[in-house]
């Protein structure tokens, strides 16, 4: 019995984006600094104008403005409200990992052989693929292939003379916990890109992405990446001359990977996308590495 790493794949932070979030911040502040001159007595209606604006209608909204380098309070709205941090926390997020990973910090994921390799080929035992928290085995780097990755892996077992495996693939996700949805996230909004669960094996965010094209006769056809049984789509949309455009529902059931596709949408629209969220993340990885394989 033996264990032997095949593949070994990483991906680093990197500094440009380290920049990015920076700048946003520098020019954030800088304006809010000159904005927010304490000498301006116009500060407070130019503030109370855009609150009152009516795209702000039923939003909730804090401001606390503080004049530096004196810390004097210039303004401030609903300041001691508690607040979603929401897309902003992306800013301290990477922040903190800078500070205690380093911008040569690297994710790193693993694939192992764990048995004897037999004569002919055939492994008896398993493949384990050890997850390290990667964000990008996905086909972001690779034209939206996103079984890219797992093609390479499949070219290392088979330069391993690796033709048949007797076991399983082993997907391990230890490297974070198993709470993959946050018990907060809106319970109608899970099957949403943006609330895909969370993993330290991943694949594609999580996501299968939809492309619903023309097929003729009225009819739709819908595309997946990737291209897997891991996911159930039950299609009933046809194409039409609707003049309101697209009337598509697509929802995933929950607790489960069908998703269903209904309406009517005009060939105008077409392609449309949608990115649909997964259940169980190292699942979903080690069953399409299973189809990649076979």
């Amino acid at each position: 019995m033996g264990s032997v790493l095949l593949w070994s794949g990483m991906f680093r932070l990197e500094r440009k984006l380290v920049y990015l979030s920076a700048a946003c911040l520098i020019l954030f502040y800088l304006q809010v600094s000159v904005w927010a001159d304490p000498q301006s007595d116009s500060l407070e209606r130019e503030l109370v104008a855009l609150l009152s604006h009516s795209q702000l209608k039923g939003a909730r909204v804090g401001i606390s403005v503080v004049s530096l380098p004196e810390k004097e309070p210039v303004f401030n709205y609903n300041d001691e409200e508690l607040f979603v941090v929401a897309s902003n926390m992306k800013l301290f997020t990477t922040a903190a990992s800078l500070v205690y990973l380093g911008p040569d910090f690297q994710f790193e994921t693993t694939l192992y052989t764990q048995g004897n390799l037999c004569p002919g080929g055939k492994l008896e035992g398993n493949i384990i693929i050890k997850g390290g928290g990667d964000p990008n085995i996905s086909g972001r780097f690779y034209d939206g292939r996103s079984t890219a990755i797992l093609e390479e892996w499949a070219r290392a077992l088979k330069g391993a003379g690796i033709k048949e495996v007797s076991g399983d693939i082993v997907a391990d996700d230890t490297r974070f916990d198993r709470q993959y949805v946050h018990p907060n996230w809106p319970k109608d909004q899970l099957s949403r890109w943006y609330c895909a669960p969370v993993s330290g094996l991943s694949l594609n965010d999580n996501c299968v992405e939809l492309t619903v094209l023309s097929q003729g006769d009225g009819k739709a056809k819908v595309l997946l990446e990737p291209d897997t049984g891991y996911v159930k789509v039950f299609n009933s949309c046809r194409v039409g001359n609707s003049k309101k455009g697209s009337k598509l529902v697509v929802r995933k059931k929950p607790g489960s990977n069908d998703i269903l596709i209904k309406g009517e949408v005009s060939p105008k629209r077409l392609p449309l996308k949608y990115f649909i969220a997964t259940d169980n993340p190292p699942h979903f990885l080690a069953s399409v590495f299973k189809e990649v394989l076979e």
